[in-house]
């Protein structure tokens, strides 16, 4: 009897302190609320939070030349702020490409584009409702994807470009993924460029039946802790396969070391604080099957860097994580041209 009693609050302390470790946890999913915020957006790509709480959208558009930069309102309010971005469709995609993310930083958008520019906006005077939008074709750019074409990667060089998400780091200095160079640029505060740091390709285990003998890693999110490291999601090449992704520490040396892998189709990284710590929120776009990327299989995933926890789950092809504040994030869904708000009790 006895025996059975100490089995029995060894149970209860263990159910106790599972129970503290999932409360002290930076998103108990247990405690998340998912409500709509905006609809009726043209393909949204990436959002970015101003101080003042307004949101700024990306909107890839519809493939007619009609991107644009939008901004919502804290009632919800949207307005047109630059408009006119090239958006078009490429063969080997089968949605519109385009705008790709941007960051709002002291009242200017630095916005990257599929086409190899990053266009800057002076947004400092806009005003919502009374100001007339810009025109994407007058405002200054700088050609990120020559730089990157121009250098020579050596036999890990695949001659192309894709400047896909940036962050901002120590000194001023913006971080930027190229998803087609498999690789990190630099940019200081006078505008110019270098090659930070590069991740190699990687044997396909399903060739030579399906898919090329090597895949590149194709990174997507990047964003700056503060304490020295950088984390670095990855897409992965066709054929896309489960488990391949993976999320990466970036040191100010310029040396990638695995966090934690086993992910699927990763395409943003941002932070959850709490009394346990911060901990990588990774975005999944969707799973990948016979049929192409499925839908409603996109997820938040915090990673712990040896297990998971899925915050949200049943995303239609999502592709930004915004934080807007320690118990606010805004995520997207592309395809229907939403923007969902998840807020943390």
């Amino acid at each position: 009897m006895k025996n059975k009693r100490n089995a029995f609050f060894a149970l209860l302390v263990a159910l106790l302190v599972v129970s503290c470790q999932d409360h002290n946890l930076p998103l108990n999913p247990n405690r998340i609320q998912v409500t709509d915020f905006a609809s009726g957006l043209k393909n949204p790509m990436a959002m970015d939070t101003d101080p003042q709480g307004r949101v700024w959208v990306a909107e890839v558009g519809t493939g007619q030349n009609d991107g644009q930069i939008s901004v919502i309102l804290p009632g919800g309010f949207r307005f047109p702020v630059v408009i006119g971005f090239p958006s078009f469709f490429v063969p080997t995609e089968p949605f519109p490409v385009g705008l790709n993310h941007f960051l709002y930083i002291s009242g200017k958008l630095h916005i990257l584009h599929a086409n190899g520019m990053m266009y800057v906006a002076d947004v400092s005077q806009f005003n919502p409702g009374t100001s007339v939008p810009l025109l994407a074709s007058n405002l200054p750019t700088e050609n990120i994807g020559q730089f990157v074409i121009n250098h020579n990667f050596g036999a890990e060089d695949t001659g192309e470009s894709n400047p896909y998400n940036m962050t901002a780091g120590p000194n001023g200095n913006l971080y930027i993924v190229d998803a087609a160079a498999n690789a990190v640029i630099r940019r200081d505060l006078n505008g110019t460029l270098s090659v930070f740091a590069t991740l190699p390709r990687f044997a396909n285990p399903t060739n030579p039946m399906v898919g090329p003998p090597m895949i590149d890693p194709v990174p997507t999110g990047i964003n700056y802790h503060g304490d020295g490291w950088f984390y670095v999601t990855t897409l992965t090449g066709f054929p896309f396969l489960p488990g391949r992704a993976t999320v990466y520490r970036l040191g100010l040396n310029g040396v990638f070391s695995t966090f934690q892998t086993g992910f699927t189709t990763l395409v943003d990284v941002e932070f959850a604080d709490g009394v346990s710590g911060s901990l990588p929120l990774v975005v999944q776009f969707s799973n990948f099957g016979q049929q192409g990327f499925q839908p409603n299989t996109g997820n938040v995933i915090m990673a712990h860097g040896n297990t998971t926890t899925n915050v949200v789950s049943g995303l239609n092809f999502p592709t930004d994580l915004d934080k807007a504040s320690p118990n606010m994030y805004y995520i997207n869904s592309m395809t229907d041209g939403t923007i969902k708000r998840i807020t943390y009790q």
